[in-house]
């Protein structure tokens, strides 16, 4: 799965066409993931959008299913936004964690590594 970060509001048709990729395509816009792919939507409240992308796609990593649609891992990893609202050390934990995975992948974090194989090789480091 490809996901993408855009810093700036808006993303023109070229540069969606050419971030596209292959895969599902995950939009972070304000404080929501959204796949415009599949037409659902997920908006946080104490973690940050990014954050949650790559919990998605870790959890999609750790447990892969090809026919499992990303909003069932999105539904699966929500909790942790909601126990981070209510716990600012989860919060702190989950936000620095992510933080230390996007460093040690790279440039382009976590999610900017284009293959399921790499991903999984860095979690493996990490486990």
């Amino acid at each position: 799965m490809v996901t993408i970060y855009d810093a700036k509001p808006g993303l023109s048709r070229r540069e969606l066409l050419k971030r596209g990729g292959i895969g599902a395509l995950l939009v972070i816009s304000g404080s929501a993931v959204i796949s415009p792919e599949h037409a659902w939507g997920l908006e946080t409240s104490a973690l940050k959008p990014e954050t949650m992308a790559t919990l998605i796609q870790m959890a999609r990593d750790i447990y892969p299913h090809d026919q499992v649609p990303d909003k069932y891992y999105a539904i699966a990893v929500k909790g942790h936004d909601e126990q981070a609202g209510k716990d600012a050390a989860y919060k702190t934990m989950l936000e620095d964690g992510i933080a230390d995975l996007d460093k040690k992948s790279g440039d382009g974090g976590y999610r900017g590594l284009g293959w399921e194989d790499q991903r999984v090789a860095v979690l493996k480091q990490i486990e």
